[in-house]
């Protein structure tokens, strides 16, 4: 219901200041390749070692044209991260390194830049992960996943939306035509939440006017409606 709808727990924020804007490139110099993790049980060893097959494979496929051999090796750098017990920004870091190669070689895909985003976000680096979902997004505007992250980060933030989150959000919100609901949800959640109300009824309002079936929409639209009205 509408009441509940409005109290929930606060998801999102916007961007402190000192973070990059999205305009700028990412800047990932290339690293050095990553060491054995310190002390290292033979399960996180093993996850080593197959991470290091995958970039020897990589490197060897790298005048193909072919993308798979990037996620795979992105894939085990994330995973030695996840299990290390220390720099695990190491990992992450190269995982972001070998997934931005990917996304420059194959400019026409957008799941590396996601995967830098994510990269950047498990590190702590909110604004470099706002770019590369942005970058994402500009390649694939049409799904919801980059500007769903967007939300998380930005959430974690604890920053109020600007006029400028507003606006990306108002011109996006429209192009994203897969799994529409969840995201038209999920901002004007957000937008709730931070004390937005008349652009929340309006994202709402709007979404109802595109999507005129979906009754999930429309139910979210009238409750939060007399719920405002009854304020």
């Amino acid at each position: 219901g509408g009441l509940a709808f409005l109290n929930r727990e606060r998801l999102l924020a916007l961007l402190p200041e000192k973070a990059p804007r999205a305009e700028q490139d990412i800047e990932i110099p290339v690293p050095e390749l990553p060491s054995e993790p310190k002390d290292a049980n033979d399960q996180v060893k093993a996850m080593y070692a197959v991470a290091l097959k995958a970039h020897e494979e990589r490197l060897a496929k790298q005048d193909e044209d072919e993308i798979s051999s990037y996620y795979a090796e992105g894939l085990e750098w994330k995973t030695v991260g996840e299990f290390a017990t220390s720099d695990k920004n190491v990992y992450y870091g190269y995982a972001a390194f070998v997934y931005a190669e990917a996304g420059n070689k194959f400019p026409n895909e957008w799941v590396p830049w996601f995967n830098v985003g994510n990269m950047f976000r498990a590190m702590g680096d909110a604004g470099r992960a706002e770019i590369a979902y942005k970058k994402s997004a500009e390649i694939a505007p049409s799904r919801a996943e980059h500007y769903g992250a967007l939300i998380e980060v930005m959430t974690a933030q604890k920053v109020k939306p600007s006029a400028d989150i507003k606006a990306y959000f108002r011109e996006r919100i429209p192009k994203a035509v897969l799994d529409p609901r969840y995201l038209v949800l999920t901002y004007a959640r957000y937008l709730l939440e931070q004390g937005e109300n008349d652009e929340a009824l309006t994202i709402l309002r709007e979404a109802v006017e595109r999507m005129p079936g979906d009754e999930q929409v429309k139910a979210e639209y009238e409750d939060v409606r007399r719920a405002l009205n009854a304020l």
